[in-house]
């Protein structure tokens, strides 16, 4: 028998195992990013979809923890977690919809934004697989080690931000340019910092519930 069956009650379990349903939601979102072209072509309504998708199952989330199923010494942070893993969805689509916004006139800086917001899905996706493992796993080395691999890929992420942000200020670049790309990699960023925030608190639960 695993922690969460020892320590969860029937709505409590449930509650966790509905909850990688968003992660999932937001891996199938994130794919849609992957399909970026030069013209930023994006199927921004597939994204906004699964948004909705994700929107909703939070909601039903809210409701059977609120309901009154779940333990009251967790059940402010069961509420957060919702809502953290909802926000790596929302912040998916936000940056997806920036994306369609502005095509880059340069199309050597236009090139670079495309490479970083590729490789960002790359490290989104690699933070997803590892939270899901997370929010699956009954051993708390383990759910610990998972909760580690985000926080680096999250460094990760500082690091293309970082450079962009480096790039635009050290570089000349008209006015609408050096906008996007400041939204693009502060947009970026969001996505993964909402990966980590959602592992510390499945992490924080987990301690709380276990100590």
């Amino acid at each position: 028998m695993g922690i969460l069956d020892r320590v969860f009650n029937g709505g409590e379990y449930r509650v966790m195992e509905e909850i990688v349903v968003i992660a999932e939601i937001a891996k199938k979102a994130n794919m849609e990013l992957r399909n970026i072209n030069d013209s930023n072509v994006i199927s921004i309504e597939k994204v906004k979809a699964l948004e909705q998708e994700s929107d909703e199952k939070v909601f039903q989330l809210s409701n059977m923890i609120s309901s009154g199923a779940i333990s009251p010494n967790v059940l402010s942070d069961m509420l957060a977690l919702v809502e953290n893993e909802d926000s790596i969805v929302d912040s998916i689509f936000n940056l997806a919809r920036e994306i369609k916004r502005y095509k880059v006139p340069n199309s050597k800086i236009a090139a670079m934004v495309k490479k970083d917001i590729i490789t960002t899905t790359r490290l989104v996706d690699g933070a997803l697989d590892e939270l899901v493992k997370m929010e699956r796993s009954s051993d708390l080395v383990s759910i610990k080690k998972y909760r580690k691999t985000i926080e680096k890929l999250e460094s990760e992420e500082d690091d293309i931000k970082d450079g962009l942000l480096d790039y635009i200020y050290k570089n000349e670049v008209d006015f609408k340019t050096f906008n996007y790309i400041n939204e693009i990699a502060h947009k970026c960023d969001d996505i993964l910092d909402n990966c980590e925030d959602s592992a510390d608190m499945f992490m924080s639960i987990m301690v709380s519930i276990t100590t």
